[in-house]
């Protein structure tokens, strides 16, 4: 059954206004909508109550119309109810009911009613987009995101770019008229950067700062370092002289990153800028495989662990500086474990459940 078979179960009288809400409902199941396609959206709720309401509707039977199919049709207010702690109103904060039945007509006379209407139809609209995967917030107020381990997510913005959070990531975001700012506060994170001359794109992490310039780079801050690595497009990087210091003063570091190339920004010394020779590299993160060439199994094993429970750990420091080559899934520390006790002569102890040390099975062993 698909949704406009569903909206019929609804038996409403006027079935252009069903059709036209099981399209918009259609749109916004499919993805983000382009900035035409909001403004149109806003143009048709903003036309009728019956909009705001066929349209909360066809999104709730698309979410699970099989209930719905047999469940009495949900009022209005408990949708808004619902979504209420998720909305930020568009346009004012007024939260009013609208009269129905043959009170439309008394409703659209009067231009008090139609002035709360639009503030109404405004919270509806961003409960819509809500649903489509937009996240809104109020101008300047900062909105923080995270990851547990294992865990990915991407976040669509409210100006068309998108943050793909890798995993045990926490970001800040701080959109307003002017700017949008982004704190990488712990982990990494896949910028897709819609461009906006009048509003730049800043990432923050510890001492650096990445600019976008319309690109898509990455941004991966461990304990010791930040790396960027663009994928496409431009990036300014600038480095401020302590933690104390203020960004864009004059004797920070900087320089300009292009396509395939990468800026190494470490706590303590100058940035280092090279070219990705495997790009793989930089996004096979995304669909949950590491790409190492020639890592020390300490970073390795660093790499393993972020993504998974069980723990992995070495002691011996000349065992956890040999290097290795391999693609490996981030989700299986077993099939890692059994690599290297099949390739390097490594043997594993598991300590407990979520805990596994590595050893070398000789001393004299030649890796």
């Amino acid at each position: 059954m698909d949704g406009i078979n569903a909206m019929t179960l609804y038996k409403k009288q006027n079935k252009q206004i069903i059709q036209q809400a099981a399209q918009w409902a259609e749109e916004l199941d499919h993805g983000i909508l382009s900035k035409t396609q909001r403004r149109e959206l806003a143009a048709w709720l903003l036309k009728s109550p019956d909009h705001v309401h066929e349209l909360l509707l066809a999104t709730a039977i698309f979410e699970s119309w099989q209930e719905a199919a047999q469940e009495k049709s949900p009022s209005i207010e408990a949708l808004l109810a619902q979504k209420a702690p998720e909305v930020i109103p568009l346009l004012g904060t007024a939260r009013q009911t609208y009269s129905s039945g043959r009170n439309h007509m008394a409703f659209w006379r009067n231009p008090q009613m139609i002035a709360a209407s639009i503030a109404v139809f405004c919270v509806f609209f961003a409960a819509a987009l809500y649903i489509n995967g937009t996240y809104f917030q109020k101008p300047g107020h900062a909105r923080i995101y995270t990851t547990i381990i294992g865990e990915q997510r991407s976040l669509p913005l409210e100006d068309g770019s998108v943050v793909h959070m890798n995993t045990a990531t926490k970001i800040q975001i701080v959109f307003t008229e002017n700017s949008r700012k982004i704190e990488l506060m712990a982990g990494e994170a896949l910028f897709h950067v819609a461009h906006d001359p009048s509003r730049p794109f800043r990432v923050y992490s510890d001492n650096t700062l990445a600019e976008a310039l319309g690109t898509t780079f990455n941004v991966y801050r461990q304990n010791d370092q930040t790396t960027i690595s663009v994928v496409e497009g431009k990036v300014a990087v600038e480095k401020r002289e302590s933690k104390s210091s203020p960004f864009h003063a004059r004797n920070n570091m900087r320089l300009t990153l292009s396509t395939g190339e990468r800026a190494a920004v470490p706590n303590e010394g100058g940035i280092k800028k090279t070219r990705i020779e495997n790009m793989k590299k930089v996004t096979s993160w995304r669909i949950r495989q590491l790409v190492f060439e020639r890592e020390m199994l300490s970073t390795i094993i660093q790499e393993y662990n972020r993504y998974n429970k069980l723990q992995i750990y070495v002691y011996d420091p000349e065992l956890a500086q040999t290097k290795f080559t391999g693609v490996f899934d981030a989700d299986d520390p077993e099939s890692l474990i059994q690599f290297l006790e099949q390739t390097a002569g490594i043997v594993s102890n598991r300590v407990s459940s979520r805990e596994i040390h590595l050893y070398k099975k000789t001393k004299n062993l030649d890796l």
